[in-house]
């Protein structure tokens, strides 16, 4: 997830899709993405690859494999015969408490 400033949280998820430990609080998040990439190659899961892709794409960054939920949710809804429909815009709900906990001092409902 990222924010206006250029920062950002990574969230590292166990096989369930759970997350595996405390989100980790990025000041840049270009350039951890970089690193991480880098170090270890993992697969992206970002809630809209929209938002997130082009700031990389224009740091020269690129990601090996990555999954866009808001894609693949329009994908399914398409087979179920439901194109079209609008999808859930949801968060996890850890990583964006954390976010908004670092970022504003306050927990935020």
């Amino acid at each position: 997830m990222s924010d206006e400033r250029g920062g950002g949280v990574l969230c590292v998820l166990d096989a369930t899709g759970r997350p595996a430990g405390p989100p980790e609080v990025v000041t840049d998040l270009v350039a951890a993405v970089a690193a991480r990439e880098a170090a270890e190659h993992p697969r992206w899961v970002w809630s809209t690859a929209t938002a997130v892709y082009p700031p990389l794409l224009r740091a020269g960054v690129r990601v090996d494999r990555c999954h866009d939920v808001e894609l693949t949710e329009a994908l399914l809804l398409g087979h179920a015969g439901r194109w079209g429909e609008p999808g859930r815009e949801q968060r996890d709900d850890t990583c964006q408490r954390e976010h908004d906990e670092a970022h504003h001092g306050e927990r935020v409902a």
